[in-house]
């Protein structure tokens, strides 16, 4: 993974927000709350943008604030291949510590929910919506203690199985690219999801 700029904790929030305003963690399923806090979060104004991250917070404050605080964060670029896959973990809560049966690593992942789609179908609607052509890149947001990994992904491991399952593993999608913007956190210390 290359680091392209670092950037502030407004702007990963902001990015974290954006992943995640049409997933199950946001607050609300009403298509024009969800349409407003997204022109919030992409208006370019730091008192909208705030606004829009606030919205995000009243569902995923809690896991958002539980990162680290010395975490410096900073714009990536993620190649879609199977070195760079190998270096990233889901975060260890019951869920994917089931579908990885405890390695944690995104691959097994993926390969445990294509075999058995209807584990998750959550994450088989995002596989559904990649091979439809719907897809958002911006949010997927890592979070490490070297620039050598490996990584725990933060925000994005449904969308990172798609990728994995569609353009590591059979490279057929016209979605598919070299390589992805990511967000990447570092930190000395530990984060208790890893």
């Amino acid at each position: 993974m290359n680091i392209v700029e670092n950037i502030t904790e407004h702007e990963m929030d902001r990015r974290f927000a954006i992943g995640e305003v049409h997933s199950q963690f946001f607050f609300s399923p009403d298509e024009s709350i969800i349409q407003e806090t997204l022109s919030f979060l992409t208006s370019g104004d730091h008192e909208l943008e705030r606004r829009g991250i606030q919205r995000h917070w009243r569902s995923r404050g809690g896991f958002v604030n539980s990162l680290p605080e010395d975490t410096e964060w900073s714009l990536a670029k993620l190649r879609l291949t199977e070195n760079e896959f190998v270096q990233l973990h889901t975060v260890n809560v019951n869920g994917w510590v089931s579908y990885t049966s405890g390695s944690l690593r995104l691959i097994d992942a993926a390969i445990f929910l294509q075999a058995n789609p209807s584990r998750d179908p959550r994450v088989s609607a995002i596989i559904s919506a990649f091979n439809q052509g719907q897809f958002e890149i911006c949010g997927i947001t890592f979070f490490g203690q070297t620039i050598e990994g490996p990584f725990t992904i933060v925000e994005g491991t449904a969308r990172l199985v798609a990728l994995y399952l569609n353009c590591v593993q059979k490279n057929t999608s016209p979605l598919c690219m070299e390589e992805i913007e990511v967000v990447l956190g570092l930190s000395h210390s530990n984060w208790h999801f890893s």
